[in-house]
């Protein structure tokens, strides 16, 4: 999503349709966000991070949080999306919840990362 000058999110510009309308085969994306919670009878484990799944600045790199999504899949996945509620660090104790589909990361009993699976 584009930023502006302040950091805040902006819409896309008119023209982003032109440019990549085709790529996108129709599906426009919301940039408003959804928070939903794990249900009570999710699956839930420790998440441990390694030292290599962050960067210099000590926050988490999206591809660890790929490998969590991963390992939640438990079949083929035509479509999937990761939403950051809020920053993941190493130092995070992290409960991975998950029902089929549907992935939290929780730290501090807030959700800091969800996703959906199809």
């Amino acid at each position: 999503m584009p930023v502006n000058a302040s950091g805040q999110p902006q819409r896309l510009p008119s023209y982003f349709l032109d440019l990549y309308g085709v790529a996108a085969r129709g599906r426009r994306i919301s940039g408003k966000v959804t928070l939903s919670s794990p249900p009570s009878d999710a699956a839930r484990r420790p998440w441990p991070l390694r030292r290599s799944d962050v960067d210099i600045v000590d926050h988490v790199n999206n591809a660890a949080i790929w490998q969590a999504a991963y390992e939640a899949i438990d079949g083929p996945v035509r479509e999937a999306t990761l939403i950051f509620h809020g920053p993941v660090l190493l130092s995070d104790a992290i409960t991975m919840f998950t029902v089929p589909g549907k992935l939290w990361l929780v730290i501090d009993g807030a959700v800091s990362v969800s996703g959906d699976f199809a």
